[in-house]
């Protein structure tokens, strides 16, 4: 009678797991312009002298155009 209670009550933590699982794994789709608008800005690193390659300041504009 114990074994049949505790494998009950193993089968259903796992179902339980299973179901939480899978409701846990929905993607969103996102698009480039989505992108864009959350990395629009301007970006300045003071602690860095800056270089021809990796500049200190990056412009990026609400139309996708980056400016170093």
């Amino acid at each position: 009678m114990k074994t049949r209670k505790l494998v009950s009550i193993l089968i259903l933590v796992l179902v339980v797991l299973i179901i939480a699982g899978s409701c846990a794994t929905g993607k969103k789709i996102i698009t480039v312009d989505d992108v864009v608008k959350n990395i629009e800005g301007i970006y300045v690193n003071t602690e860095y002298p800056g270089s021809l390659f990796y500049p200190q300041k990056i412009v990026i504009a609400s139309d996708g155009r980056v400016e170093r």
